[in-house]
């Protein structure tokens, strides 16, 4: 489970002490679940969209101090470009296929 979070930690830019508790209650039930099968594209993307999706909660549900918004503002403008960076792969082939699809009627 180190080795899940570490991975996590090279890749994101941050550690699992730097999460909200509901991130790492999702970080631990996804490196529970990544102890039993290998990590894919496909659960990094599905563990990112989590994570933003809590940052999220935390900056429309709280009274936060300009610090912490900005803090929590920088981690999601990470988490998009994370979530970027993993889906581009897949949009490009398939507005490839599409484009493909299109030229061959």
């Amino acid at each position: 489970m180190d080795n899940v979070l570490s991975k996590v930690k090279e890749i994101a830019g941050f550690s699992f002490e730097d999460l909200t508790e509901s991130e790492r209650e999702t970080a631990m039930r996804w490196a529970r679940a990544a102890g039993s099968k290998e990590i894919t594209i496909d659960g990094l993307r599905e563990f990112f969209v989590t994570l933003r999706m809590a940052v999220d909660g935390e900056l429309a549900t709280h009274n936060l101090s300009k610090e912490q918004d900005l803090f929590l503002k920088a981690r999601l403008k990470n988490l998009i470009a994370l979530e970027a960076f993993l889906n581009g792969p897949k949009k490009i082939n398939e507005a490839l296929d599409q484009y493909l699809k299109s030229i061959k009627k």
